[in-house]
Parts: C-alpha cells; sequence; structure tokens
C-alpha cells in the first residue's frame, strides 16, 4: 500500500492500517513461537531441541522488543518500509536456521514460510511483498539443494506451492494498491471540474508546505471567487455556471504549471497551491491568472506567500482570504480588479497581512 504519492501526501487511513497490522505482526510472531515451541516439547528426544529452543527464544526477545517500539512514529517514517522489510528478512533467516536445525526440507518447521508471504501481501507495497515471496522460494530451494531431508518430490511439490503462495500474494498486493489510489483519487477529486476538492488541495498543500520548510524553499497559496456567480446561475440556469466552473479549472490549467495545485474548495472559491515560487513570483502568477479570467469570468484574488507571511497552511489562507475581501471591497462595481495591484506590491516588498 503506497501512502504517499508522488506529491508527499500521506493518507490517515493507510497509516492507521499499517499500525494495526504492526500489531497483528507481533501476536502473529508470538502464536507462531508458541507453536514452534510446543513442537519443540513434542520432539523433544530428536536432535538439536537446544538450538532450536535457543533460536525461537531470541525470536521471542526480538517479538517483545519489536512490540515495544514507537510504532506510530515508525509507521509515519519515511523509513517505514525498510524497517518492516528489515523484519521479515530476520524472521526469515530465523525460520530458515530452524528448518536446517530441524533436519532440512523434511522439517515442518518448513510451513512457517508461508507465515511471511501472507503477511505481507495483508498491507506491504507490491515490491516488498514480491521480495518477500521470492526470498521465501529461494530459501526452500537453498535448504532443498544443501540439506534435502524431504524427497525430491515433495520438496518440488512444496516449492510449486510456497511460489504459487507468493505470486497470488503479489498479485493481491498490485490490486490492493490499485484500488487504494483509485479510491484516493475518487476521495480527493471535485466530480465537477475534475481538479482537487477542499480535501485533496488541503493535504496537498500540507504536504508541499511541509517539504517546502525542510528545504527552506518558498511558495504561495492563491484563493480566488468568481464575481456575480450567482448572478449568472439565476439568470442562464445552473448548467451555464456549471459550465463556467469547468471553464475557470481549465483555464487555471493552462495559465498555471503542472508542479502548481488547484482545488474547489467552495461553491465558486478556487485555491491554487504555486510551489517553489518566491513572492515575487507568486505575484506575476496570480496577474497572468486574473487576465486569463477576467474576459468571462472575473475573480477577486487574494494571495499569500509561504514563508514570508505564514509557515502553515492556516496562516496562509487566512491571509490569502483577507486580501481576497480587501481586494472585492476595493473594486468598483463594474468587473475588473481594481486596487489589485497595490495588494501585490504589498506582496512583493513582503509587507505583512492587509488591516
Amino acid at each position: 500500500m503506497n501512502d504517499w504519492d508522488d506529491r508527499g501526501i500521506v493518507d490517515q487511513s493507510a497509516l492507521r492500517m499499517r499500525e494495526a497490522t504492526f500489531a497483528a505482526g507481533v501476536w502473529l510472531s508470538y502464536v507462531v513461537i508458541g507453536a514452534a515451541a510446543l513442537y519443540i516439547w513434542l520432539t523433544w528426544e530428536r536432535p538439536h531441541r537446544l538450538a532450536l529452543s535457543l533460536l525461537y527464544g531470541a525470536g521471542l526477545l526480538g517479538a517483545i522488543a519489536v512490540s515495544r517500539l514507537p510504532r506510530e512514529q515508525i509507521v509515519r517514517s519515511r523509513w517505514r518500509e525498510v524497517f518492516f522489510m528489515s523484519w521479515s528478512l530476520l524472521d526469515l533467516g530465523l525460520i530458515v536456521a530452524g528448518i536446517a536445525a530441524d533436519g532440512g526440507t523434511q522439517s515442518p518447521l518448513a510451513l512457517v514460510l508461508f507465515v511471511p508471504v501472507v503477511f505481507a501481501a495483508m498491507s506491504y507495497p507490491l515490491a516488498s511483498v514480491v521480495i518477500v515471496g521470492g526470498l521465501s522460494t529461494a530459501a526452500y530451494l537453498a535448504l532443498a539443494l544443501t540439506i534435502g531431508g524431504a524427497p525430491w518430490s515433495y520438496q518440488a511439490l512444496f516449492m510449486a506451492m510456497l511460489f504459487c503462495t507468493g505470486v497470488m500474494s503479489a498479485w493481491q498486493a498490485r490490486n490492493h494498491d490499485r484500488q487504494h489510489q483509485a479510491l484516493m483519487e475518487v476521495s480527493r477529486a471535485d466530480s465537477l471540474t475534475g481538479c482537487l476538492n477542499r480535501r485533496g488541495f488541503e493535504e496537498r498543500a500540507m504536504a508541499q508546505i511541509a517539504s517546502a520548510a525542510r528545504r527552506a524553499g518558498q511558495g504561495a497559496v492563491l484563493l480566488l471567487d468568481v464575481d456575480r456567480f450567482k448572478q449568472v446561475n439565476d439568470t442562464r440556469g445552473h448548467a451555464a455556471g456549471d459550465e463556467l466552473l469547468r471553464w475557470v479549472v481549465r483555464t487555471l490549467r493552462e495559465t498555471t504549471r503542472p508542479s502548481d495545485a488547484i482545488g474547489r474548495i467552495g461553491g465558486d472559491e478556487f485555491a491554487v497551491l504555486f510551489a517553489d515560487v518566491d513572492a515575487e513570483g507568486a505575484a506575476l502568477s496570480a496577474e497572468r491568472v486574473a487576465d486569463a479570467l477576467r474576459r468571462r469570468a472575473p475573480c477577486s484574488i487574494g494571495v499569500a506567500a509561504f514563508p514570508l507571511e505564514g509557515s502553515t497552511l492556516e496562516d496562509l489562507m487566512r491571509s490569502a482570504d483577507a486580501r481576497l475581501y480587501a481586494s472585492r471591497e476595493g473594486r468598483e462595481r463594474e468587473y475588473g480588479l481594481v486596487a489589485f495591484a497595490a495588494l501585490f506590491d504589498q506582496v512583493r516588498a513582503g509587507a505583512g497581512r492587509p488591516a
């Protein structure tokens, strides 16, 4: 499951799922170790029981140690997949060592090889599932070639079933990723215009602001409100109003960069996130947007620059909204943007929020 998309948006529901599987993985370890301990006790007369006891004792200590780690911090870290993969590889190493100590491929402990493969399919991204499944199959093949123990017919069938489990787990992970991505897109897109909805825009903006803060970068948020939109709906009908909103989004896409984000945050209210621009560049971009929209849908516009006028999305939206309000109040009744240039001059000069 991909919790961070290519724009850095974090899916909170997916993170909660990973936290749940973190806990499930710990309890699954306890169950597997308990079953192995029972097997060792019932077959104590066979060789290497003490070595097996020490191996699974180490596994128990490892599971206890993992259970005490800050799971929320790990799941939300960019090193999350490295942690989970390392955990799976350590478990796989323990399983292989136990099989080898118990006589090779004839050991019932070989069945435990299926566990990390199925567990990976629960929440790991596709690449990790493929790695875990491939390494599990390769480990059993290595045991068959070096130690053996079971007839070749048994080993061939076992390895084929393990390989099939890995393939099905990878298929499930791929479908899960696709379905999750589709749900993310649907839940964050505005159905009328195709741009981001309020939730999608806020997530994208917060991710971009956090990234800019880490890099000491810059950016800006623009808010716009279509003038007299209610009049369009009242005189020409809602179909005409809907078509106008779609035109606004098409125009915004034509006048902004692919790296900029466009969101519909209300009925006729839109926001644009300008990535990696300074205050002057944001002002010029806002002027370009205003000029493009003026011929059909004049708008009241406000813009705020990061980090000059705020370090959070809330601060930037508040500052941009104040400028939008001042722009609307300071203009004449006719369409146009009176006092608009003065507001952008404030941004260029790094002035504070308008009173």
